[in-house]
């Protein structure tokens, strides 16, 4: 009889040091900051701010659940719902993760096809810029003026390759916003070349012997 109360008092003891070992959930608070430093990784806070603010909100009620079970004796100690929130960080971290990679892509594309009106209004410039230039002398445009043009035009070369360089950097909306003031700029240079050209009333050689 003495045996066995011996073998039980062990096994409650035993039991009583296992529940007083307990710790915090350290596997899945890894977890959970792993998550939210991918989606931070991937931008979510400039791309997916909702997301973000729901993933930090998240993290910010673990820990406070977290903080309040550390304030209880060992074996008071219950982290099931502090496992609950981090559970739930992981999750609104991945998603923010993933809505932050879908409009990463949507500003890509964006960027891109103000890149390509960009690129449509400087060639369009290019080709009204050389006939002007190419007009015989006295036909054509003042030189001065016509140095004026040349200069809009190589800060609106600079402004593109800007934009390119934003691109190739991953930044999307900065590479958007200088395309579409290349496009804003080139309109109003054509315009005026054009209305230069018909002004001088300017013929080419070609021009003229047909």
């Amino acid at each position: 009889m003495r045996a066995v109360r011996s073998l039980s008092f062990s096994l409650v003891l035993s039991a009583t040091l296992l529940l007083g070992a307990c710790g915090p959930p350290e596997i899945e608070m890894r977890a959970a900051e792993l998550a939210l430093a991918e989606a931070r990784w991937a931008e979510a806070p400039g791309y997916a701010p909702e997301a973000w603010r729901e993933a930090t909100a998240a993290m910010v009620a673990a820990d406070s659940e977290l903080a309040t079970q550390a304030t209880e004796s060992r074996l008071s100690r219950d982290y099931s719902e502090a496992l609950e929130r981090l559970a739930e960080v992981e999750e609104k971290a991945r998603a923010a993760t993933s809505l932050a990679a879908q409009a990463k892509a949507r500003a890509r594309q964006k960027a891109r096809r103000a890149l390509a009106d960009a690129r449509q209004g400087l060639v369009a410039t290019t080709e009204l810029l050389d006939r002007v230039a190419q007009c015989p002398e006295g036909s054509g445009a003042a030189a001065d003026e016509l140095e004026l043009y040349e200069d809009r035009f190589d800060a609106l070369r600079f402004e593109y390759r800007r934009a390119e360089l934003a691109l190739g950097s991953d930044d999307p909306f900065l590479a958007a916003e200088l395309g579409h003031a290349v496009s804003r700029k080139a309109a109003p240079l054509s315009a005026e070349l054009l209305a230069s050209e018909r002004r001088v009333r300017c013929r080419h050689p070609l021009t003229s012997a047909e």
